[in-house]
């Protein structure tokens, strides 16, 4: 079945379970571990002490300095400047 959005919901849980982490990758974004997290310079704002997250357990991240964080999805729009349609679309092509 197919939302408004062109989406599906079977592409929207697929590009749910891309690994956060390996889009920070990706992008180019240092981390280190930090307990079950990583932590690192924000990509999304211009910062000198890291204060960007990954939780891995959740598949999420949080930066403490933009106070910005969501999914995977919410990730990949932000970095990227897309449309909720066009994020589903990259992870499931980058996966």
């Amino acid at each position: 079945r197919v939302s408004k959005r062109g989406i599906s919901r079977e592409e929207i849980q697929r590009a749910m379970i891309v690994p956060i982490e390996e889009v920070g990758l990706r992008y180019g974004i240092r981390m280190k571990k930090e307990g079950k997290n990583l932590v690192g310079l924000c990509p999304l704002h211009h910062e000198k002490h890291p204060s960007f997250y990954i939780y891995l357990q959740s598949n999420s991240f949080y930066c403490y300095g933009c106070q910005k964080g969501g999914d995977v999805i919410t990730f990949v729009k932000l970095l990227y400047g897309y449309s909720f349609p066009e994020a589903v679309r990259w992870l499931i092509r980058e996966k």
